[in-house]
């Protein structure tokens, strides 16, 4: 049983630690658990109506290998998609005949991190207009544009705004008939999860780099030095940074777990920088 002294010294570090991660839970604590959300959540459900004569989905191809060379992500060692923020990537739609844009319903659906709510900003529907026709951009919000399309592929081009929560993302792919709700089918990406991080090539996100060579060095290069010593006798030693490496970005955003980080903060470097600080500091403070 902790003493008075060591009640108070808790209740301090847990508070410092609240204030520097940017938000206060106000008191209240998660009455549900994360798996019991998901159960009463029907979105976040595989949906199979037997005999629905919905478009049915055979899967998505999340075309790692092109949009990894255009989000510079490439050399990220995950099996999974990694894209930035504020750029748009591809996916294909793979489908069991044509969709019509007369009579069929499709829906993209993006669910963030462990308790994805809508109302919350971290689960995310985007009707797809299969007509094809350009819809201009809105700020802040994730956006779709419907591309080629042929008897068993839709090819959709998705753009995560630039202040976009960074973390990870599971897709699903709605389909339905027009007017027709019980139709409905619900396909969903088991094997592969997107990974959405900050983009220093994008001038709307906050850790946009205008220097080419800034950005290679402080994003791209995975080799350095670090210095070690003193003021006066010190010296750099080389260092495999290994940003790139599995499970180095896994771990980078388990950390933010383990901080606690509201899942509304996690759009902000400056919410990550804290996170970490604050673990630092709670270790010292043991």
């Amino acid at each position: 049983m902790c003493n008075k002294f060591y009640c108070v010294f808790c209740f301090r570090s847990r508070t410092r630690r609240t204030a520097q991660l940017g938000g206060d839970h106000g008191g209240r604590s998660n009455v549900v658990s994360d798996e019991e959300l998901r159960k009463r959540t029907p979105l976040l459900k595989p949906l199979q109506v037997e005999h629905s004569k919905a478009v049915g989905v055979t899967g998505v191809d999340f075309n790692k290998v092109k949009n990894g060379y255009d989000h510079c992500t490439a050399e990220y060692e995950i099996q999974d998609l990694v894209v930035r923020r504020g750029q748009a990537f591809t996916i294909i739609i793979n489908t069991d005949r044509a969709v019509d844009a007369s009579c069929d319903v499709v829906v993209l659906q993006f669910a963030f991190g462990s308790r994805p709510q809508g109302n919350k900003g971290t689960l995310l529907r985007l009707n797809l207009d299969l007509s094809g026709a350009e819809r201009s951009p809105v700020a802040g919000s994730w956006g779709a544009q419907v591309g080629q399309k042929d008897n068993s592929r839709v090819e959709v081009k998705v753009t995560p705004p630039p202040t976009a929560l960074v973390g990870k993302y599971n897709v699903f792919v709605e389909t339905a008939l027009k007017g027709e709700a019980e139709s409905k089918r619900r396909f969903e990406m088991e094997d592969e999860i997107l990974y959405v991080i900050f983009n220093p090539w994008c001038q709307e996100d906050v850790v946009y780099m205008a220097n080419p060579e800034e950005r290679f060095e402080y994003v791209q290069n995975d080799r350095g030095r670090i210095w070690i010593g003193s003021a006066y006798n010190h010296c750099g030693r080389p260092w495999n940074f290994g940003q790139f490496e599995n499970p180095v970005l896994d771990a980078a955003l388990h950390l933010m777990d383990l901080a606690e980080t509201m899942d509304s903060a996690r759009k902000s470097p400056v919410a990550f920088i804290r996170a970490i600080s604050a673990l630092v500091s709670t270790v010292l403070d043991r």
